[in-house]
């Protein structure tokens, strides 16, 4: 899915997926990837259903559609991924995390949830509100305190407690349960919001254009259809027409009210609150050191973005180390040109035994870089030049190719330099990266 050009078959993704890890079956694995496919992250060819408010339309099947991940989550999560540490879990070795700036399972819209010993329910935001808020908490961490969650208050502001951004849900608004839940869910994980559905009253008539997660109209058609006294919410006709628009997430049920004298602003309410509006209790668990551990998304977003900066610096090293090789290279090279201009030679053994002559001036040592972890700063060694060295830099060149061999000492060099300059200013790049992220969000 991650290759460039055309979609691939469902079905292979899936049947890789089976083959290199432990789904529970191909029914789980597909019906991943269709909600992924709702959510953006996938883009897909064929029937990936639909939703109404009634029900929800199925998929064809695995093998008739195609997908492929969607170009802004490639770009996301997938430049650096190769930087990142491997392990070997199950089968195959996977990557411990995708980097990204911010992390991909707290955008878009709904909820993240999974169970285990600890049952976590964790909200998604927009990528906008996101950045938004990572860009706050790196301006203003001298704010942040530990005391944060109780010092929220009725009046609480953006100016002390940053940008409230909300979660997010598809046709829906979210409210808050009580003033600050918001905020609270932001700093410790834990806050119950109220999902709402759009809707508006049109014609005399109750229009609902939004589906809360986990709603489920059979007992609201069942309470219509009821002829027991009292049980019937005041409706006549629940007609669903969701389908009609070419949209797979446009939802519009029409309720008609059984009396026309009815007050239709208090049926709306009621009817809302009956059926449509869904609570939701958040509890951010997140597995860490091997514990399950409720963590705020502040602190969730916080170690998504170290992460992401030192899987950055990473990589920057890596490029530079290649750099600082091409150099050692180059310097063994010239090392060759030298005997191969100044003695008759044409054959890699032959440089090799000028080489070994005492009375051929050369350098015995050659200085070369190295990044050292613990002190996270440059090492220069000395690296002894010697036959086997010499062997090794010539074993995948032909005399022709050591004879035409070109490189530009200085160049490297000063590549070098702006390189390590680059690690040491990893953490401004990314910040930086980030800002231009976020201007690009609509």
């Amino acid at each position: 899915m991650t290759k460039k050009g055309k979609t691939v078959k469902s079905a292979k993704v899936v049947g890789h997926v089976i083959g290199s890890y432990h789904p529970h079956g191909d029914v789980s694995c597909y019906q991943t990837i269709v909600k992924l496919a709702a959510q953006g992250y996938v883009d897909t060819q064929g029937n990936f259903g639909s939703v109404d408010l009634k029900s929800v339309d199925p998929p064809a099947a695995q093998r008739y559609t195609e997908c492929k991940i969607a170009k802004w989550v490639k770009n996301l999560a997938f430049k650096y991924y190769h930087h990142v540490p491997w392990l070997n879990i199950e089968y195959e070795n996977e990557p411990l995390y995708l980097p990204s700036i911010i992390p991909l399972g707290l955008i878009g819209i709904d909820n993240l949830s999974g169970s285990g010993f600890h049952k976590c329910l964790s909200p998604k935001y927009s990528m906008k509100d996101l950045l938004t808020r990572l860009k706050w908490i790196l301006e203003n961490q001298n704010k942040i305190t530990t005391t944060f969650v109780e010092d929220l208050t009725n009046e609480y502001s953006e100016d002390m407690y940053g940008p409230c951004i909300k979660p997010a849900f598809r046709n829906c608004e979210c409210k808050e349960d009580s003033p600050g839940t918001f905020y609270k869910i932001l700093v410790s994980g834990v806050g119950k919001c109220r999902a709402i559905p759009f809707g508006e009253i049109k014609n005399g008539e109750i229009h609902v254009n939004g589906k809360a997660p986990t709603f489920n109209s059979t007992k609201l058609e069942q309470d219509i259809d009821s002829k027991e006294p009292g049980v019937n919410p005041g409706i006549k006709q629940f007609k669903d027409l969701s389908t009609s628009k070419k949209d797979p997430f446009f939802i519009n049920g029409v309720f008609t009210p059984k009396n026309k004298s009815v007050n239709i602003q208090q049926l709306y309410i009621e009817i809302f609150k009956k059926y449509f509006i869904k609570s939701f209790t958040y509890q951010c668990y997140f597995v860490k050191d091997h514990v399950a551990t409720l963590l705020g998304i502040d602190q969730i977003l916080i170690n998504n973005y170290v992460n992401y900066i030192n899987t950055v610096k990473t990589y920057k090293i890596s490029q530079t180390n290649k750099l600082i090789d091409s150099l050692f290279t180059t310097n063994i090279l010239i090392i060759v040109r030298d005997i191969i201009q100044r003695y008759t030679v044409t054959t890699i053994d032959d440089i090799v035994n000028v080489f070994n002559q005492d009375n051929i001036k050369r350098p015995k040592t050659l200085a070369k870089d190295r990044f050292d972890e613990p002190s996270q700063t440059w090492a220069t060694d000395l690296i002894n030049v010697t036959e086997e060295v010499i062997i090794e830099t010539c074993s995948s060149k032909s005399i022709k190719q050591l004879i035409e061999f070109k490189q530009n000492i200085v160049t490297i060099s000063q590549k070098i330099v702006v390189s390590k300059q680059e690690i040491i200013d990893v953490g401004n790049s990314c910040y930086y990266e980030m800002c231009d992220l976020l201007t690009k969000q609509k």
